[in-house]
Formats: C-alpha cells, sequence, structure tokens
C-alpha cells in the first residue's frame, strides 16, 4: 500500500483517531454525571481530574464484572447452538474458509435469562451498572487496549499479518491481523464479531 493510499490520513490521522477515540467516551460519562448529559465545562484542570477520579477510576468490582460479561459472552459463543456456515474465501490466506457458529441470538436469549435471574435473587442488580459506569467503562477502555496489543505482536510474532505498510502506529490502528481466533473448550471464537457485534450490541441494548 502506497503512502498515498493510506486511509484516515496516514499516521497523524490513526493517532488524532486512538486519542479521540479514548476521549469521546470518558467525556460523554463526565456529562451525565456532571450535566445531566449536556455539555460538560469543568470550572479548572483540577476540576477535571477531580471528577474523573470520582467517576471513572476503575475499581475491582467494576473489573469482575466486565471480564465476567466478556468471559460468558466468549463460552456462550464457543459452546451454544447456532446455524454454522461457512464465511467467503480470504485471498490472503490461500483462499481459506473460516467456520463460523452464527449463535448469537441463542446467545442473547441466554444472557437476559441469566441477567433475570441474577437480579430477582439479589446476586447482582441491574442497577450496578448504573451505579459504577464510569468505572465499568474504564475497566473496558484498558482491557480493550491490553488485548489490541497482545492481538497485534502476537500476529507479528506468528506471521499471521496482512496488509502492512511500515508504518508502525498507522499497521496497529488498521489491525494486521485479518481474523484473530482463540480457542474456548476447543472451540475457534472469531474476536472481531465478538467485539463487534456480541459485546457491543448486548450492552447497546
Amino acid at each position: 500500500m502506497g503512502k498515498e493510499e493510506k486511509e484516515f490520513g496516514g499516521t497523524p490521522g490513526a493517532i488524532g483517531l486512538i486519542i479521540f477515540s479514548h476521549f469521546v467516551p470518558f467525556y460523554f460519562a463526565l456529562s451525565l454525571q456532571y450535566s445531566s448529559g449536556g455539555l460538560y465545562f469543568p470550572s479548572s484542570f483540577d476540576t477535571l481530574l477531580q471528577n474523573f477520579k470520582e467517576t471513572c477510576s476503575p475499581t475491582w468490582s467494576a473489573f469482575f464484572l466486565y471480564t465476567g460479561f466478556c468471559l460468558l459472552q466468549l463460552i456462550f459463543a464457543a459452546t451454544l447452538p447456532g446455524l454454522v456456515i461457512k464465511g467467503l474465501p480470504v485471498p490472503t490466506e490461500n483462499n481459506r474458509q473460516y467456520t463460523y457458529n452464527c449463535n448469537a441470538l441463542t446467545s442473547w436469549y441466554v444472557t437476559l435469562v441469566l441477567v433475570a435471574v441474577l437480579h430477582l435473587t439479589g446476586i447482582i442488580r441491574l442497577t450496578i451498572l448504573a451505579d459504577q459506569f464510569g468505572s465499568v467503562l474504564c475497566v473496558a477502555v484498558i482491557c480493550a487496549d491490553i488485548l489490541s496489543v497482545i492481538i497485534h505482536f502476537y500476529a507479528i510474532q506468528t506471521k499471521k499479518t496482512c496488509r502492512m505498510t511500515h508504518s508502525p502506529i498507522y499497521d496497529f490502528f488498521m489491525g494486521v491481523w485479518l481474523n484473530p481466533r482463540i480457542k474456548i473448550l476447543g472451540q475457534e471464537v472469531d474476536l472481531k464479531m465478538l467485539a463487534e457485534v456480541r459485546l457491543s450490541w448486548l450492552l447497546l441494548f
């Protein structure tokens, strides 16, 4: 890929989008907490830091809540029944066709039942997500960053990369592993599908 073909403004654009994508969710969290969803204007930088610390500091309970949810969805993706289909051939991998267990709907219903049971029995109340929204958000961002770094360097180490431009930041932003997968209970789970479809849309509900 030549320099003129780089998307999003190349390396400068990638840096800007990485920073901006981290700023926006935290700004929204502070806006909800201190401005009832309106524009948030801290009176000083110290106030901003204090508000951030009070609202978005990671906690162990937020960590276990988020990672437990992600682990549960990984297990559901690997084990629950669904329509098994083959994807399109991947030209960069000798036209390999990956298999997908399309069980998101089953996972959705099982998750709803489980959440209802946990809430009604008082084990985990639904209100915990609202009470610790900023902390859960911070944990989610940290986990996403760590996972992105791990996937990036694992792909390089195992030579699973494609579309490399030799611009490290740009390559990291665009992604160098086309089909990142891990094995859960003996079954392959597509991490892109998990992150972009399962986790995000479940939480949007």
